[in-house]
């Protein structure tokens, strides 16, 4: 009991030091021990000399795992430490005893005329209480496999079938989707009575029952046949969403606080020209009854006042408002959808609403009726609540969505990949659900695309009557975007007249802006989408990458000029990138607007090479005013499609069926290609949900790939097939399925899916 207390306790980080370089040198002790009797006797057979090398092999890894525990507890905080330190310790303990006891069987059978004196010493380490009193430990842990009646009696509840004990072996069951089962089974056999909370969920000790817990609890491993059960967390009074066409009771929520004041503003400009007709639009064409309304909470991190960012209270000086442009949009378009609100922008709000779950330091998930369904976050906001909540972290885990700009893909997701392969992130390392995060624009189709909504310019005037000037508008609110951007400027003021929104900053206007531009100031929304509509050229000049402006002027009939990058943008040649936990190589300033809208509305160039920069304008000239063009995914309507269809079928808690199998299109990649690429050089989209069912032999061969060998591999470029060897390799992380990783050895094996013309989050099969 003494022991388990003082593992109980907050510890620092000393103390941990302390007690893990006093369990190493024990167990060094109890090494020597076996190998000084080892060699106290006669010359032994050749048998032997192995076993005591697998001994030391033994021993290498349990200090290399106390040590790697060690070098993690730094990173988190000291009371998870505790907590994970306590539970490690036990499994290495008990994994210590079996392994000795195997050892000493076979020692046994091979040192046959040392047999005596061999366990005479091996029965004086476990029993001596100057080094650890094991025999005790090793006693108590043989009486959780005394009752395998009661697993019985688990499985006889829901099905009223006589199970017997042998229905539960795992090695019965289809694990391809499961590839955690194993590991946690076998943490449960050495764990389950480290919190009473396992009992509270019929765990018992029985393989029965280990395996109940882990398939319909915590989702680790495939149900039992003829299982039924219910969601460890309850939503009562689940009612239909409907429909708000009225936006008071969201100006309620949204308070007077300055935070919100940007968010609030812009919903009010565009209610009852946009929001308001695209929510009936919406109750018309795509409402349900079965469609339920949700509890949802939704903390910015970015804008509390911890993050220290002051995006908010910048947003009216100048600041960057991409991020408050997305989080209006998913505000707005929940309200509308009719889903239950509540909106965090403090780490005080975040833990009240925390403490709503009960019981914060318990192993097993939450259980009753819980506070919310699905938590819309950032990747700040993300960090504040594992701080916040602690223990209780990973019972949250499935029901982030992560409102993260320029996305996280597989091979920055998971941890011990990304120690494996030495990448760095302090963005990454989060190990969720790929698709869990969710970006501004379509960049990897391995996370979700969220998106925002394009504003327009009002008008009463027909757009047809509404006339164009010679101008150009250059997309850089700040003074120092403009620098180098002398020559570019000049050629473009040889055909346009030039107009800015620059800060003003006299010093800095002085220094960067050539004297012929006219700079109206930092706007309002309005007085921004009315320029748009008298402009023909908006300009880009590099930075800042994959904002919301372009697809704004495109909206009000202006023509995109895309400044070209060559070599591509990646966190290896620009700094911007350096620490984004991405490999995505930017082609040029908008990616977006370059591959899914084009020409005549956006033209890229490389804006260095002045023969082509001025063919160019001269084009742009030539081919005469357009109408404004805005992508329906962009529209208030497509955002609220989109995101009503991600909280109807989208699911991260249990097992998900969306998209729809039927709508999967397999295509075996080019060598050295991603799923990515090679999905969209067939016209489809990489579809991340689809690789499990890929992912097994039966697929290679339905395939005609010629496997000479099949083998599992913890790779993002699995289930891939390597033709230098003729080995088939299937995945065995599913948090590494990826669309774009890649191999030059390799040919990938790809699922594809088609897509709705501008609405690329959705399959033709999926509405």
């Amino acid at each position: 009991m003494a022991r388990n207390s003082f593992l109980g306790r907050s510890l620092t980080s000393k103390k941990i030091q302390f007690f893990l370089m006093t369990l190493m040198m024990m167990w060094i002790s109890c090494m020597l021990m076996i190998f000084q009797t080892m060699k106290a006797e006669p010359p032994q057979m050749q048998e032997s000399e192995r076993l005591r090398k697998e001994i030391l092999e033994v021993s290498q890894k349990y200090i290399q795992a106390l040590a790697l525990e060690h070098s993690k507890g730094g990173q988190v905080p000291d009371a998870d430490i505790a907590h994970d330190l306590k539970k490690t310790i036990t499994i290495l303990l008990d994994n210590l005893i079996e392994r000795i006891d195997k050892l000493e069987q076979k020692v046994d059978t091979v040192l046959t005329n040392n047999t005596f004196l061999l366990t005479r010493n091996v029965s004086y380490i476990l029993d001596n209480p100057g080094i650890i009193n094991l025999r005790e430990y090793q006693g108590r842990l043989k009486e959780r496999f005394q009752d395998d009646e009661a697993g019985n009696n688990l499985l006889k509840e829901n099905t009223g079938g006589d199970f017997k004990v042998t229905e539960c072996d795992v090695k019965t069951m289809d694990l391809r989707y499961f590839p955690n089962c194993n590991a946690k089974l076998h943490w449960m056999r050495k764990m389950w009575k480290t919190d009473k909370c396992y009992a509270d969920f019929g765990v018992n000790g029985t393989q029965c029952s280990f395996i109940i817990y882990l398939s319909e609890v915590e989702n680790w491993c495939p149900k039992l046949q003829g299982r039924t059960s219910k969601d460890v967390l309850e939503f009562p009074n689940m009612s239909e969403a409907d429909v708000r066409l009225d936006k008071n009771q969201l100006m309620d929520i949204l308070d007077s606080s300055e935070k919100f004041e940007w968010i609030r503003t812009r919903i009010n400009t565009m209610w009852e020209s946009k929001w308001r007709p695209a929510g009936e639009a919406f109750l018309e064409k795509y409402h349900k009854p079965t469609r339920l309304q949700k509890k949802i909470l939704i903390h910015m991190g970015l804008l509390t006042k911890e993050s220290g960012f002051k995006i908010a209270e910048n947003a009216f000086h100048g600041g960057p408002l991409g991020e408050l442009v997305q989080w209006s949009d998913i505000i707005a378009s929940l309200y509308i959808l009719g889903h239950d609100i509540t909106i965090s922008i403090s780490t005080p709000s975040l833990k009240s609403f925390l403490k709503q779950v009960g019981k914060m330091r318990q192993s097993c998930p939450m259980k009753g009726s819980a506070p919310f369904q699905i938590i819309y976050i950032d990747i700040v906001g993300l960090k504040q609540f594992k701080k916040t909540a602690g223990e209780i972290w990973q019972q949250f885990s499935c029901m982030f969505r992560v409102i993260d700009s320029f996305g996280t893909e597989p091979a920055f997701n998971l941890p011990t990949y990304m120690k494996k392969k030495h990448i760095k992130s302090a963005w990454g390392k989060w190990g969720l659900i790929p698709s869990q995060f969710f970006t501004m624009f379509p960049h990897t189709p391995d996370n979700s695309f969220m998106g925002f909504v394009v504003d327009q310019a009002e008008t009463n005037q027909p757009t047809s009557t509404v006339r164009k000037s010679n101008s150009a508008l250059v997309y850089g609110k700040k003074s120092n975007m403009w620098a180098d951007a002398t020559e570019y400027v000049d050629i473009i003021h040889s055909k346009f007249t030039v107009h800015a929104t620059v800060f003003r900053n006299l010093t800095e206007m002085k220094r960067y802006l050539p004297n012929y531009v006219i700079n109206h100031g930092i706007v309002s929304g309005q007085a921004i989408q009315q320029l748009l509509r008298e402009t023909k050229l908006f300009v880009g000049l590099g930075f800042p990458y994959e904002g919301p402006a372009p697809l704004e002027a495109i909206a009000n009939g202006c023509v995109f000029l895309n400044p070209l990058f060559i070599p591509p943008k990646n966190s290896l040649n620009t700094k911007f990138f350096k620490d984004k936990p991405t490999t995505r190589q930017l082609t040029s300033q908008h990616p977006y607007a370059e591959q899914y809208i084009g020409k005549p509305y956006v033209h890229t160039v490389d804006i260095s090479n002045t023969t082509a920069l001025e063919m160019t304008l001269a084009e742009i000239v030539k081919q005469g005013e357009l109408p404004p063009h805005l992508p329906f995914e962009f529209s208030c309507e497509g955002m609220l499609q989109r995101l009503s269809i991600y909280i109807q079928n989208q699911e991260f808690c249990g097992e998900s069926h969306w998209p729809p199998k039927h709508a999967m299109k397999q295509v075996v990649a080019q060598s050295g290609e991603s799923c990515k690429d090679t999905c969209s050089r067939q016209g489809f989209i990489c579809e991340p949900a689809f690789f499990k069912y890929i992912n097994n032999k039966e697929n290679f061969q339905e395939q005609n790939i010629p496997c000479m060998k099949f083998k599992y591999l913890e790779e993002i470029i699995a289930p891939s097939w390597d033709q230098l060897d003729q080995t088939c390799y299937m995945q065995s992380e599913i948090l590494l399925f990826s669309c774009a990783g890649n191999d030059s050895d390799h040919r990938r094996m790809c699922p594809c899916r088609d897509f709705i013309k501008e609405q690329i989050a959705i399959c033709t099969e999926c509405l």
